[in-house]
C-alpha cells in the first residue's frame, strides 16, 4: 500500500473507535482482494464486518480507490492493474447474509448436567422422575438486533421405553420486545449415534424425535459417553 493510500485510510478509519480497532488489518485485507484472494472465504469474519458496518465498507472502497489511482500514475510503462471487482460492496443498503453458529458439550459438562457433583446420588436412571434437565442454553444475535435464545432440554420417555424426548426452545426478540416468526433456521443436533435435522419457522418448544438412552449412555445408564453437538443454520 502506497504512503498515500496509508494516510489516507488512517484518516478515513479515524471515524469511530470500532473502525480504528480494524485498521491494522484492513490493508492486508485489501492488498489481498487486489490480488485476487478469496477474502470472502479466507477471512470470513473481517468480511460480514465490512457487509454490516457502512462506514467501514465505505472506508475500505475509498483506499480502494486511492491505491488503484496510485497504480495508474506511478509510472507510465507499467501496464494498467487489474480492477478488481467491488461492485458488491457499493451498495448502500443492507446485504442479506447467511449465518452460521456451531456448539459444543464435551462428556465431562455433559456428565455434569446429569449427575452433578452436588447432587452426587442422582444418575442419568433417576430421570424417571419426570424431571426435565437442560442440557444446552445459549444466544446469537443476527443482523445487529435480533436475538436467538436456544434451549434443549431432556426427559425420560414416558412412551418409549429407554428414551429420552429432547425439546428445543426458541425465543426470539428485537429491542426488548419478543416476536413470534422470523427467517426459517436449520437446526442440526448430533449426539452420539443420533442426528436430527429440523427446520423452525417460530418460537416456542419444539420436540424432536425420541433419542434411544444407549445412543449418549453406557449399558448402567450412569455415564454420558457421547458429546452433543448442536449446529443452526440461517439462510439468507
Amino acid at each position: 500500500m502506497s504512503k498515500k493510500a496509508l494516510n489516507s485510510s488512517k484518516n478515513l478509519m479515524g471515524r469511530s473507535d470500532s473502525l480504528n480497532e480494524d485498521f491494522e488489518f484492513l490493508s492486508l485485507f485489501i492488498e489481498e482482494a487486489l490480488n485476487g484472494v478469496d477474502v470472502a472465504r479466507r477471512y470470513s469474519n473481517y468480511y460480514q464486518k465490512l457487509l454490516t458496518n457502512r462506514d467501514l465498507r465505505r472506508s475500505f472502497l475509498d483506499v480502494i480507490q486511492l491505491m488503484e489511482d496510485d497504480l495508474l500514475h506511478a509510472l507510465e510503462t507499467l501496464p494498467e492493474p487489474v480492477r478488481s471487482n467491488l461492485q458488491f460492496l457499493l451498495e448502500e443498503k443492507q446485504v442479506e447474509t447467511s449465518w452460521q453458529f456451531k456448539w459444543q458439550r464435551n462428556l465431562e459438562q455433559l456428565q455434569e448436567i446429569f449427575a452433578p457433583p452436588q447432587l452426587a446420588y442422582r444418575a442419568a436412571s433417576d430421570l424417571g422422575s419426570g424431571e426435565e434437565i437442560r442440557v444446552f442454553q445459549d444466544e446469537f444475535i443476527i443482523d445487529n438486533n435480533l436475538r436467538y435464545s436456544i434451549t434443549i432440554s431432556c426427559v425420560l420417555s414416558e412412551l418409549i421405553e429407554n428414551g429420552l424426548d429432547i425439546f428445543l426452545n426458541i425465543g426470539i426478540s428485537t429491542k426488548n420486545k419478543i416476536i413470534h416468526s422470523s427467517r426459517p433456521i436449520e437446526i442440526t443436533l448430533n449426539w452420539g449415534k443420533y442426528k436430527e435435522t429440523a427446520i423452525i419457522t417460530k418460537d416456542g418448544r419444539h420436540p424432536l424425535p425420541t433419542i434411544p438412552l444407549n445412543f449418549i449412555f453406557d449399558n448402567s445408564i450412569e455415564h454420558v459417553t457421547s458429546a452433543l453437538e448442536l449446529t443452526i443454520d440461517i439462510p439468507s
